[in-house]
């Protein structure tokens, strides 16, 4: 270690031996035993040495280390780590010590934090996000020297911690002055008190134990009068008496700042509390806190309110920060009650529904400075408003109400010391203003979006803009360059969704202030300027996505050396990815040129690339392999390349990317296994590898702790899934549909408890529906189609919820990207705003603008499920209410299962080609939502029931092919179904089907029984026997003459076949057609051929008797033709030696996307002698053909 006399001060050059030494072997202990955290951490001498190793802060005085802030560090793949204090005590001047979310679960004996007291300089300590027990608690205690302290979620995995690991509590710590303990929600049995011992916490400054389930704070009488303690955080508790709670904090009379944002309510069943009863209650009126007479701040955020919370909330006279933020308040705002608190500084009434204009009384407030009245329904004339003479206004949004604001604003030009206004999504109306009129306010943020008018006369006079959103205004077609021109100092420009039009033409002068600029959603055209680094050199954020602007990616984007997020998706850009922007822009954290045209390698292998976060080059025309500069980009949480024409197989190097959240690397030409490196990606949250040629099977090790979406459909894995639903606690969404997998459903699955969507079509699984699949409470669509499954519906699936989740079209990517994003334009403007102004209430407006400025929206979440006869996608909000079950094209045999009728909230179910029997349940009258229900190619008999007609949204209904009886519903939504609906039913009458209820051509269904036999009038042992006689007869008759005749006899055997055969097997090949089998539409007779689609599940019953097969393969995907061999295979087994086979090419006309040549596939079918064709379905090519000429190369069939 080397000092240094600089500037007056000492200051310290590399770091003591004995704690380079000790930090190496606290790393090897982290990294325990295969982890790779802490990179610079190196054994080796640096000049710079340990003080500037990550995490490590040294005193600048003595050179000892004073901070280690190891947050995060373990990687979760590790499993548990026990603390071990003698690697810490090294560090003699230890201050803060960060250990939060490292999997800790304990220590090695005779090594608990006990030991650290040796270290008398510690202060700080954070355990937070780990999981112990009880005793830590009492181990903690003996750190006199702590002043802040930080446990929160310490508990959280272990439900019953406090009933089960002893008494211990924290107590003894004299100079604590802020104590972090929330987020423990372990059932705490008693109170507060039990766990803390406040009373000894007499310096303690600031107490968080939000997010917990207390009963109370203890008796107040237990509670020692806590004259330091000044802000106290009860977020998110669960209570069992709100009143008692509210009344406990008298004992806290210096209290200052109160935050109970998102309190809930537990009910007690007999003095116990019930925790499936946790629901939000109403705050009753605010009488309880009137004994906090110095009380200043109270936030109330997302807590339940009752009515009149506002008429009696004037008593506290001393509040100067009130926050009722989405609180459930409506109605007009009173006129008395609240008026009385005339010190209020900040008021945010955010986000409810409130409506009517605003109380006249709110002039009174003459102290307001900020006042957020966003997302409500409040109505009138802003100019008009009390508003407009609350002249000490600072802050004003009135986002998204229907308020009527004048496009002059000149009601407020005296208001000096207004800077941050917002008046988006309101009624902008025309007011003649005084000519000229200059405001005397200068603004630094202003948000206009949706502004359907002229801009307003006033921003012509603003100089000192920090932030400007004109997005979607009545702003011309021309690029306002004048803006830039009168704000030297802009940070944050906003322009998107407008008409500007023709080439992006910037000032001639540059702004080095300018951070953000985004002029998505334009018509832009032409090449984008290459003197945007040079006009705008401090750049952070770029977005010129959706706009028209073609050619290449200027090289000098390269130049934008601050450059954090780069968006140019959704132009017509070509060319390649320049090289300058791979290695110039290196603080590049997000790049984005989805749905171009943009060609060649992504990044080729010979060159570094930035250590990006998020990677979007989705919808290219990239190939070639994934190379390695590619995969060995270790900062990665994002990646998605799908919709290219990548090929080879996935590098096992992606498992260094272990940062990775959401992978998308669907619909390409990749191929072979899944490297199971992927395993080691603890962090992820979606994977998509649908759509390839991945083989192999199913990767057992996809447990990772996050991972809620998989989809690995439409490719050739196969194999069975065993092992393969091992711990999946946080799956949402699996689709494996479209693959070869073989087995039974594995009953593990029932392990997925969170799974909302499970698609397994498609595939060749057998055995029986798993009843575990019932343990699935949150399921809400199931497709277990294409298979060869038997056996009963399980009952139990009428009791799934079909729950309406959030977390079906939403991954949590950006919550977890949040952290990442902290520095960025507007938010970190919003940071020091607050900062520098000491407002107290949260501020969230613009966020979300300024994620889609940076593109962070996260990869689009869709699902495919066949509805209503078709394959739809859904997505976004749809796919969060969409539910639906398709068990179709299966062995199910039995009756239907009459709870799923308990399915009131189902939109679509599929039953089709099984075997059931029986009716159909009457309960099918409770599904009021149902849009979709086939019940076709079953054995069901029994009469429609007439309570469907009541199913009101039911759009597609089709019964066909059952046994069904009687007379067809014609009400409502049944009048409008077709005849196909009902066909192939011989004993259903009446519309839409040609057979006349009361004629003689409907013979109703005889019912034969005892009583009916023996009261008839005939003898029927007698009518029997004559009619067997007569019966032969006519035969022996027929015969006769046909033998003696042979131009009678090939008419009848014309007649025979153009009459019965033809319409019996026509029937009967169509029943097959849902299911994969086709047949064609000609004139001759056609019982011996058949069309196979390769990828769906045929019995061998449907082979029999065939006699010409056409085995067809997509030509764009090397998949389908790789499985000919296999059906060529069964065919042979299960068909006659002497069977006509031709192999079909499909899709000749996408040349471009062409997979198989024409030359590999005509050698296979001569090797094979089978005939050969290429067809395009589209182009109506050879189709026709294909079918004629199996049809008359054999002889048997003609």
């Amino acid at each position: 270690m080397v000092l240094s006399f600089l500037n007056g001060k000492w200051h310290c050059l590399g770091c003591f031996e004995e704690e380079r030494i000790a930090l190496l072997r606290l790393k090897e202990n982290i990294n325990f035993p295969t982890g790779i955290s802490l990179p610079s951490w190196v054994d080796y001498e640096t000049k710079a040495g340990c003080c500037h190793w990550e995490g490590v802060q040294c005193s600048n005085i003595t050179g000892r280390v004073i901070q280690l802030d190891l947050y995060g560090t373990r990687q979760p793949r590790l499993g548990d780590w026990y603390f071990n204090a003698s690697l810490f005590l090294p560090f003699q001047e230890l201050r803060n010590l960060s250990l939060g979310y490292n999997n800790l679960v304990g220590w090695i004996e005779n090594e608990g934090f006990n030991k650290l007291s040796k270290l008398k300089n510690l202060e700080g300590l954070d355990l937070s996000w780990n999981s112990f027990v009880r005793n830590i608690l009492s181990s903690l205690s003996q750190l006199s020297s702590l002043k802040h302290l930080d446990l929160s979620g310490i508990f959280y995995s272990s439900s019953k911690v406090f009933e089960t690991s002893g008494h211990e509590r924290l107590s003894g710590l004299k100079k604590l002055q802020v104590l972090h303990f929330s987020s423990n929600l372990g059932r705490l049995v008693s109170d507060v008190l039990s766990i803390l011992e406040l009373n000894d916490f007499i310096a303690l400054r600031e107490l968080d134990i939000g997010d917990n389930q207390f009963r109370s704070f203890g008796t107040i009488y237990d509670i020692k009068t806590m004259h330091s303690l000044q802000v106290l955080h009860l977020d998110g508790i669960i209570v069992s008496n709100i009143s008692n709670m509210l009344q406990s904090l008298r004992a806290f009379p210096c209290l200052k700042n109160l935050y109970i944002r998102n309190l809930r309510y537990i009910a007690t069943i007999h003095g116990e509390p019930k925790s499936s009863n946790i629901v939000k209650r109403s705050i009753a009126p605010i009488y309880e806190l009137r004994h906090l007479s110095q009380l200043e701040g109270l936030f109330l955020a997302n807590s339940y309110l009752d009515a009149n919370f506002l008429q009696s909330i004037g008593v506290m006279t001393s509040l100067k920060f009130l926050s009722l933020s989405s609180c459930g308040l409506g109605g007009s705002l009173p006129n008395q009650g609240w008026c009385e608190l005339k010190n209020l500084e900040e008021l945010d009434l955010s986000t409810n529904e409130f409506e009517g204009i605003l109380p006249s009384c709110l002039s009174n407030m003459t102290y307001l400075r900020y006042i957020e009245l966003s997302e409500n329904n409040f109505s009138g004339n802003v100019a008009m408003s009390p508003l407009s003479k609350i002249t000490s206004l600072e802050y004003l949004s009135l986002s998204s109400n229907n308020f009527q604001v004048p496009n002059s604003f000149e009601s407020f030009f005296n208001h000096s010391n207004l800077r941050f206004i917002y008046l988006d999504n309101n009624k902008v109306i025309t007011e003649s203003e005084t000519r000229n009129w200059v405001p005397n306010f200068q603004l630094e943020i202003l948000s206009l979006s949706n502004w359907d008018l002229t801009l307003p006369n006033f921003l012509y006079y603003q100089t000192d803009l920090k932030i400007l959103d004109l997005s979607k205004t009545n702003i011309g077609e021309n690029f306002p360059n004048w803006l830039l021109e009168n704000n030297t100092r802009l940070r944050g420009f906003y322009l998107r969704g407008n008409a500007f039009t023709g080439t992006l033409k910037l000032p001639t002068s540059k702004n080095f202030a300018l951070e953000t600029f985004d002029i998505s959603n334009n018509k832009f055209n032409g090449h984008i300027p290459t003197n945007i680094s040079s006009n705008f050199p401090n750049l952070l954020v770029l977005n010129m996505s959706e706009n028209v602007f073609d050619g290449c990616i200027p090289s000098s984007i390269g130049d934008l050396k601050s450059l954090q997020f780069l968006d140019l998706s959704n132009n017509n850009l070509s060319g390649t990815i320049p090289q300058e922007v791979v290695m110039g822009c290196f603080s590049l954290f997000l790049f984005k040129i989805s749905k171009n045209k943009i060609q060649g390698q992504i990044f080729p292998e010979s060159i570094n690339v930035m250590p990006l976060g998020v990677l979007y080059v989705d919808n290219n025309e990239f190939s070639g392999t994934i190379s390695n500069s590619l995969s060995s980009i270790s900062t990665l949480s994002a990646l998605d390349i799908s919709n290219n024409h990548l090929s080879g197989k996935i590098p096992t190097s992606v498992g260094n990317m272990t940062r990775l959240r959401l992978v998308s690397m669907s619909n390409n030409h990749l191929e072979g296994p899944i490297p199971v490196e992927i395993c080691k990606l603890d962090y992820l949250l979606l994977l998509d590898l649908s759509e390839n040629n991945l083989s192999g099977s199913f990767v057992s090790c996809f447990n990772q702790p996050q991972l809620s979406h998989l989809y690995l459909n439409n490719n050739r894995l196969e194999g069975q899934l065993t092992h393969a639903f091992y711990n999946n606690s946080s799956l949402v969404i699996l689709d494996l549909r479209e693959n070869q997998f073989i087995g039974s459903i594995p009953q593990s699955i029932g392990n997925v408890s969170s799974l909302s969507i499970i698609l397994l079509g498609h595939n060749h699984f057998e055995g029986t529906i798993p009843n575990q699949l019932c343990q699935m409470k949150r399921l809400s669509m199931i497709d277990l189609s294409y298979n060869g499954l038997y056996g009963h519906i399980p009952h139990c699936l009428g009791n799934i919820t079909l729950e309406v989740r959030k977390t079906k079209s939403w991954t949590g990517f950006i919550a977890a990207l949040a952290y990442e994003i902290t520095s960025l334009t507007f938010i970190s403007y919003m940071d020091e705003v607050i900062s520098e102004r000491a407002y107290h209430v949260s501020y969230i407006r613009g966020i979300e603008r300024e994620m889609r400025s940076m593109g962070l929206v996260g990869l689009e979440i869709t699902v495919a499920f066949t509805t209503k006869r078709n394959l739809y996608s859904y997505k976004g909000r749809i796919l969060e209410h969409m539910s639906g079950i398709d068990l179709s094209c299966n062995k199910l045999y039995g009756e239907i299962p009459n709870g799923l009728g308990k399915l009131s909230e189902l939109h679509a179910l599929n039953l089709s080609h099984n075997n059931l029997i029986g009716t159909i349940p009457e309960t099918f009258s409770n599904l009021s939502q149902i849009e979709s229900l086939d019940l076709s190619y079953n054995n069901l008999s029994g009469r429609i029931p007439i309570g469907l007609v009541e199913l009101k949204n039911l759009e597609v209904f089709t019964v066909a092919h059952n046994n069904l009886t009687g007379v067809i519903p014609q009400k409502n939504q049944f009048g409008t179904f077709d005849k196909d609906s009902y066909e192939g039913n011989p004993h259903l009458c009446g519309r839409p089907l040609p057979i006349d209820c009361t004629g003689s051509k409907h013979v109703p269904p005889f019912v034969f029984d005892d009583e009916s036999e023996e009261s008839g009038f005939m003898d029927m042992q007698f009518f029997y026997i004559s009619f067997t006689v007569s019966y032969v007869s006519v035969v022996i008759c027929i015969a006769t003459v046909l033998y003696i005749n042979p131009d009678w006899r090939r008419a009848w055997f014309h007649l025979i076949e153009v009459y019965i055969i033809n319409p019996f097997f026509r029937l009967a090949l169509r029943s097959k057609f849902e299911c994969g089998v086709l047949s064609a539409s000609c004139e001759l007779p056609i019982e011996c051929l058949f069309l196979f689609k390769l990828y769906r599940a045929i019995t061998s019953a449907n082979y029999r008797g065939a006699v010409g097969a056409l085995l067809v393969y997509d030509v764009t995907r090397h998949v389908t033709f790789e499985n000919v061999e296999r059906w060529l295979r069964e065919l042979r087994d299960h068909t006659d030696s002497n069977i006509v086979i031709m192999l079909v090419g499909n899709k000749a006309d996408l040349r471009h996307l062409r997979a198989v040549q024409t030359e590999d596939a005509k050698a296979y079918a001569e090797r094979e002698n089978a005939f050969f064709m290429e067809t395009s379905a589209l182009e109506s090519m050879n189709v026709e053909n294909a079918f004629t000429e199996v049809l008359y190369s054999d002889t048997s069939c003609c």
